[in-house]
């Protein structure tokens, strides 16, 4: 049965890396450079919002929501620095890379969150 949270956590993690794989296939070369910021432009305008929000509804939660968004923001900047680095071996390997560890990525955490529940 579909119940949001459990559910969606994985299926989003393994539809991104698809989505990816066929962007990757099928881009020409003019498109590549704008590819990736476009994919994440809708949360990077989210994200500093909803951490507002979270923050405004909920002040207990501030202290973990505030390491959430350091590790975040290191994720974006150690991603980039690593993605950069790789683009020597050509943007669709780049992406199978991404997409091969995002999907396993994706089964773990559908193993790891396949217990969660509602409280």
């Amino acid at each position: 049965m579909w119940d949001g949270k459990t559910s969606s956590l994985p299926c989003v993690t393994l539809i991104l890396p698809i989505r990816l794989q066929s962007i990757a296939s099928s881009a020409r070369s003019r498109a590549r450079p704008v590819i990736a910021p476009l994919l994440s432009l809708g949360y990077d305008l989210t994200q500093p919002l909803l951490a507002g929000i979270v923050n405004d509804l909920s002040p207990p939660l501030r202290p973990s929501n505030g390491v959430e968004c350091l590790y975040i923001v290191l994720g974006f900047g150690t991603g980039s620095l690593i993605f950069g680095g790789m683009l020597s071996l050509g943007f669709e390997t780049v992406f199978l890379v991404f997409g091969v560890v995002a999907v396993l990525a994706g089964v773990f955490a559908a193993k790891l969150f396949k217990s969660e529940s509602h409280k």
